[in-house]
């Protein structure tokens, strides 16, 4: 993996939260899996760009938003929602 995948505190605590109180918990982690997979790969091909360094990424039924740190070498998912 070329980056490591970060989810703040505020983003792990509300996947918590989603997946605890949805009917589609199978769903939900198939979804943080794979977004943890396709960050890790190449982030800067993952969702689409927003103000200063954030992006926006949706993966059924989860949308995040995220930054990376090129230097680091780290992404870091800054908030997470279902839709």
């Amino acid at each position: 993996m070329n980056y490591e995948v970060v989810w703040n505190a505020v983003a792990e605590h509300r996947l918590t939260q989603l997946w605890l109180s949805s009917r589609l918990r199978l769903a939900i982690r198939s979804a943080a899996d794979r977004i943890d997979a396709m960050l890790a790969l190449n982030p800067h091909d993952c969702g689409e760009s927003r103000a200063g360094q954030e992006r926006v990424m949706l993966v059924w039924p989860l949308g995040i938003y995220f930054e990376i740190d090129e230097l680091g070498r780290r992404v870091r998912v800054t908030a997470v929602w279902s839709y």
